[in-house]
């Protein structure tokens, strides 16, 4: 039997097909736009992430020549601290706002006039700050009252696509403890930062492990994807997680620097410190028996696709590269 694993990445999904011990048959990606509609604003269309998902998926069966059937696992790293608003049947009610939408400033202020900022790292692990999930659920509510009421749940992009996957709103730890609504300390909703917020508990979905199983696809989705309903979906993680995991860093002492459009740099911690001056943020981890202390780097490999755009003349990073690097050679 086989496994499929795929990274919801902010610029491109990527995806691996796995044999049984483990070795990669196949590999694939598929790239997406994000939208700025808005000075600070950054937006994604969910749906994307659901075709990006079905043309990966796609080629790693061609590619490998393994049959639908076969695939006996689906598991997701995605990308965190984004919000997607959807209906009872998992649909998008709105484009998704990513992690690096700042919109929702007004309603960070708001928040932090509420509770003290100490409070809630001492609670959540975080800062109050604007990239975070509550303070989007909020200018939804604000801007959007409409379907704000009509949302099922509010959703993070894994636990949206998972949602799409199997009809089940689940969220693993790491994912939860990016929402700003999180206990990280007793690893559930922090009751206080859903009074503080007037956030529905409900339309949240429930917490469970990283590497549990939600249950099979459903019909509709494993059609979309060219799979079977035999396949059975995980409840995934966040994709810095994930790759905290896959590095090693699930002890102390391991420092992972993840570089993707994003540059967090990570180590995972055995109790849920907390830094009392904010610059490091303390996460739930993919690995149920640590957490993961995070310094949460905003934009990395993002800004040297601005700069092949806006400056680089379209270079390819691989010619980007290999320029930035005869420019800095020594003579």
């Amino acid at each position: 039997m086989y496994a499929i694993g795929c990274d919801v990445g902010s610029q491109s999904l990527k995806g691996l097909l796995l044999d049984s011990a483990g070795h990669i048959v196949a590999e694939a990606s598929a790239a997406y736009d994000v939208h700025y509609p808005k000075e600070s604003w950054a937006e994604q269309d969910s749906l994307a992430w659901r075709s990006g998902l079905g043309e990966v998926i796609g080629r790693l069966l061609r590619d490998s020549t393994v049959a639908p059937g076969a695939v006996s696992t689906l598991a997701l790293a995605s990308q965190v601290d984004g919000l997607v608003a959807v209906d009872g049947e998992a649909e998008p009610l709105h484009p998704a706002v990513i992690w690096s939408d700042r919109r929702a400033t007004a309603q960070t202020a708001a928040l932090r006039g509420r509770i003290g900022a100490d409070e809630v790292r001492s609670i959540t692990g975080l800062n109050i700050d604007a990239s975070h999930v509550a303070p989007k659920i909020l200018w939804l509510r604000d801007e959007h009252p409409d379907l704000f009421e009509r949302a099922a749940g509010f959703l993070l992009p894994g636990s949206a696509l998972v949602a799409w996957l199997t009809g089940e709103r689940i969220v693993d730890h790491a994912m939860a403890s990016s929402t700003l609504l999180y206990d990280v300390t007793r690893r559930d909703w922090s009751s206080l930062m859903l009074d503080v917020t007037g956030i529905d508990v409900r339309r949240l979905g429930r917490i469970d492990e990283a590497g549990s199983v939600v249950g099979p696809l459903r019909r509709s989705a494993a059609e979309s994807l060219g799979l079977t309903t035999a396949t059975r979906v995980m409840v995934g993680t966040g994709d810095e997680h994930g790759a905290s995991l896959g590095a090693g860093g699930i002890r102390p002492g391991i420092v992972v620097d993840i570089a993707g459009t994003a540059e967090p740099v990570c180590v995972a911690a055995t109790t849920p410190t907390i830094d009392p001056t904010g610059l490091v943020e303390t996460h739930g981890h993919a690995d149920p028996r640590v957490w993961l202390l995070e310094n949460p780097g905003f934009v990395s490999g993002g800004s040297v696709t601005w700069f092949r755009q806006a400056i680089g003349g379209g270079l390819s990073p691989s010619a980007l590269d290999a320029e930035a690097d005869a420019r800095t050679r020594p003579g």
